[in-house]
């Protein structure tokens, strides 16, 4: 394919929408390198993925996985990928493959593992196009049926980069781990995990935290009737002192 001016130039080729996937921002990257990375997402944000388009560190290497610092780069990709920012990512390499098929452009890698508590399934690719380096990560729930098809966002990706028609291929490998429980696709939405934390208890009448999900504690309505019961059994205070008196409101009057 036609050499790039720089990573930029080269983004601007990525299409709008790929395989279900729309396109989002555009931002700069400076790690590991310069570049551009381009970000994408099914409706709903159920699976995300971007593109990074970055400089080479050294010639401008042929299209394709096979370079050197391809490869290297694809090392480095899968470990950065199955580590993440931390221990509430765990994922690791189900399969391997390139992409697309009869022209390979890109050396993927199918991951999957999951973020905090939910079951994921990523796709990490990377190659070399327009004398560019090109790193790819999608990743979705796992769930039955697949909320999308990684492998033909790639292979979409492939074809405007190249200006040619997408070649059909193999979709996304079933997760190890079989079909998610109700448990685990009860959260569908992608995303980084949080670290839980417990809530801190709250001073009576303090204001709750904004966002908060306030819960009112029902009323228990057996307690009524039985206050209700006892003010009526209760004796008014007239009553009471005349009983103190020793006679009562009802004591009939003397003949």
């Amino acid at each position: 394919m036609p050499r790039a001016a720089g990573p930029a130039a080269l983004a601007e080729r990525l299409p709008a929408s790929a395989a279900g996937f729309q396109r989002g921002a555009t931002v700069p990257v400076g790690q590991p390198r310069q570049g551009t990375e381009v970000n994408y997402a099914t409706e709903g944000r159920r699976a995300a993925a971007f593109v990074q388009v970055l400089r080479p560190e050294g010639p401008a290497p042929a299209d394709g996985p096979l370079e050197a610092e391809a490869q290297a780069e694809f090392q480095r990709w899968v470990t950065e990928s199955a580590r993440g920012q931390g221990p509430a990512r765990r994922l690791s390499v189900a399969a391997e493959f390139q992409e697309p098929p009869s022209a390979p452009l890109l050396r993927c890698a199918a991951m999957e593992g999951s973020y905090g508590r939910q079951p994921v399934q990523s796709l990490v690719c990377v190659g070399a196009a327009g004398g560019q380096i090109l790193r790819i990560r999608a990743s979705m729930p796992r769930h039955t049926p697949p909320v999308a098809d990684p492998r033909a966002f790639v292979r979409e990706i492939a074809a405007a980069l190249r200006g040619t028609p997408v070649e059909p291929g193999e979709p996304m490998p079933p997760p190890r781990g079989g079909p998610e429980s109700p448990r685990e696709a009860a959260s569908d939405a992608i995303g980084e995990p949080a670290p839980a934390a417990s809530p801190a208890p709250r001073r009576a009448g303090a204001p709750a935290r904004a966002g908060a999900v306030q819960l009112r504690t029902p009323a228990r309505p057996a307690a009524q009737p039985a206050r209700a019961a006892t003010a009526a059994r209760a004796p008014s205070q007239p009553a009471r002192a005349a009983l103190r008196a020793g006679t009562t409101a009802q004591r009939p009057a003397p003949r």
